[in-house]
């Protein structure tokens, strides 16, 4: 569960939570992680296979 302040602030809640993890993510996997904000503010993630190096 996330901290209080992080659930009502979402600069925070990127910031600290998200943009690390999503960075870990496409630094130490073969995935490509990515988010955004729809105009509802809800978070629409997508996770792709990296291409394969020729």
């Amino acid at each position: 569960m996330l901290p209080e302040s992080q659930q009502k602030n979402l600069a925070e809640l990127r910031r600290s939570f998200l943009d690390p993890a999503l960075k870990q993510i496409n630094e130490k996997t073969p995935l490509k992680a990515s988010y955004s904000i729809d105009s509802n503010g809800k978070f629409l993630f997508s996770v792709i296979n990296k291409p394969l190096a020729a």
